[in-house]
């Protein structure tokens, strides 16, 4: 048996035999070691190497714990956190789990932009 430890503002993403098969919630927890975890931040996109976020969202108990954001050709997603900019997302699809901090990402169609100074023809 192997142990893990999820601390506050973190989420265990649990790969049994290579297959993703839950979360886990901040606390101690005990597996057997066919069982894989990743531990993420809750504050920053889902990311894992194991498999591809399409995956994850297959999962109904994931599905309910995050946020979707699709941002698509011509925009970019902005992402504010208690109302300050923390980062920009191009073209791609992403996800974050859902938590008491204030969160917003602003999707931006670029395409009816202009730059003071830029004559993009």
């Amino acid at each position: 048996m192997r142990k893990v430890i999820i601390n506050e503002k973190q989420k265990g993403l649990v790969f049994e035999n290579g297959k993703f098969t839950g979360i886990l919630n901040a606390g101690k927890h005990r597996f057997f070691k066919n069982k894989d975890v990743e531990v993420v931040n809750i504050m920053l996109k889902i990311y894992t190497d194991k498999c591809p976020l399409d995956i994850l969202l297959e999962n109904e108990d994931f599905k309910n714990a995050v946020d979707v954001y699709e941002i698509k050709e011509n925009e970019i997603g902005l992402r504010f956190v208690n109302n300050i900019f923390t980062e920009a997302f191009k073209v791609g699809k992403y996800a974050f789990f859902k938590s008491n901090v204030n969160t917003q990402m602003k999707i931006i169609d670029t395409s009816a932009c202009i730059i003071a100074g830029i004559n993009p023809t």
